[in-house]
């Protein structure tokens, strides 16, 4: 009698022992699947150029394989901000596998040289490697010891009145912090320090009424004076 209810407990712990066995594989199975389930398989960049969004993508293939549940944010945004191009970006799961990023180029306001190398001038106060971008024609080249904040207030000034920004073909900062624009037919107008919109909106009058077709400046330096010579 005590033969058998030994026999029956050694059944019993054998048949637990394997239940413990089979569960912990299936366990770690099922671990291991959704982990591959749940791990970054294809990075997309939309917004840009092919060769800029190439460029993002190979740059972000580190991501591959992680967990997308895991993924911050930040960590994306560490690597997108090396590229001064950008004006903005959305870093989008798109759950189980794919990150999707939605970029957008900074405008190009102009063209400047900094310790002897050309740059862009992003509409993000950034300054752009000129070699990162296609060549951009008929951009407006920025003279003088500036800072990006100063042109791009200027850039507003501008943008508030309705001066053909588009014919600006050089600008020039002074250390007063005062700006000389000229424009494509070589006519300089010298704005004051101060009352810039003011300025270029009689400016604009000036140059339609053609009255200074025998002039190449237009001084708008002096408060209600204009001097054309």
């Amino acid at each position: 009698m005590m033969l058998r209810q030994t026999g029956k407990k050694y059944k019993i712990f054998f048949y637990l022992f394997i239940l413990i066995i089979l569960s912990t594989i299936n366990n770690f199975n099922l671990s291991k699947t959704g982990k591959l389930a749940s791990s970054i398989k294809s990075i997309e960049v939309q917004g840009l150029d092919e060769n800029l969004n190439l460029k993002i993508k190979k740059s972000l293939l580190f991501l591959i394989n992680k967990n997308i549940f895991l993924l911050k944010k930040e960590d994306v945004k560490k690597e997108l901000e090396k590229y001064n191009y950008l004006e903005s970006y959305k870093v989008l799961k798109i759950f189980p596998s794919k990150i999707i990023i939605e970029a957008k180029h900074a405008d190009l306001l102009g063209i400047t040289i900094r310790n002897n190398k050309k740059y862009y001038i992003g509409s993000n106060s950034k300054l752009i490697n000129f070699k990162e971008i296609d060549k951009k024609n008929n951009l407006p080249n920025i003279f003088g010891n500036f800072s990006l904040d100063d042109f791009l207030l200027l850039i507003k000034k501008i943008n508030k009145t309705d001066f053909m920004n588009e014919t600006i073909k050089d600008y020039f900062f002074f250390p007063n912090k005062r700006w000389d624009i000229k424009i494509n037919d070589n006519l300089t107008i010298k704005l004051p320090k101060d009352n810039v919109v003011d300025s270029l909106i009689k400016a604009k009058k000036i140059i339609e009424n053609n009255k200074i077709n025998q002039y190449k400046i237009i001084d708008l330096r002096m408060p209600n004076q204009v001097i054309l010579y």
